[in-house]
């Protein structure tokens, strides 16, 4: 048994509190899915926090045919996606230059991966939001292409185009806007 299911089994005993370890446990990851969507920290916080309530009020209908972070962060994408709607957000690729920063070759593994965190998240920020929303599911969370076609409701066709398509385009953003080559970051 997960932590996630001891907790979801606490909670509907009539335990409160465990949901609060339930929140402790997925809120960087649901935050992380929010961001990608809304690109906007405080709005996706808005929207982590719809999606735990939602969460919370419908808790009993969650049936374990999948995980509950699968659950959860469908809720979390739907909710980001509707608040999108609401706000008329989806800020598109944008031609937009920074001053170009290397990433020090000889630096520390502890610094290297801060640069890379930087510059991925950068460039996820500049991402159109599905595709933001698509690399982030399928390479930080790790999910299949079926399981983001359960999770969003876009067909498999979709997915792979979307991953095909903000592959690309994060290469033009690490190219172009700060002067680095996708092996530049995954050593």
């Amino acid at each position: 048994m997960s932590d996630s299911e001891a907790y979801i089994d606490a909670v509907l005993a009539g335990d409160q509190q465990a949901f609060r370890h339930l929140v402790r446990l997925h809120k960087d990851s649901a935050w992380g899915l929010a961001l990608s969507v809304l690109k906007e920290p405080h709005a996706a916080r808005d929207a982590v926090q719809q999606a735990f309530v939602q969460a919370w009020l419908h808790l009993g209908s969650f049936r374990r045919e999948a995980a509950f972070r699968t659950w959860l962060h469908r809720i979390v994408i739907r909710e980001a996606l509707a608040l999108a709607r609401q706000h008329s957000q989806n800020p598109a690729l944008t031609s937009e230059t920074e001053a170009a920063v290397p990433v020090p070759a000889d630096a520390d593994r502890d610094i290297r991966d801060a640069h890379q965190r930087h510059y991925i998240n950068q460039a996820l920020a500049r991402l159109d939001a599905r595709e933001s929303l698509v690399l982030r599911l399928f390479y930080l969370e790790s999910y299949t292409v079926r399981e983001i076609t359960g999770l969003t409701s876009w067909s498999e066709s979709h997915v792979k185009v979307l991953l095909y398509r903000a592959r690309q385009n994060m290469r033009v953003l690490l190219e172009k806007t700060f002067s680095l080559k996708p092996e530049d970051l995954f050593l």
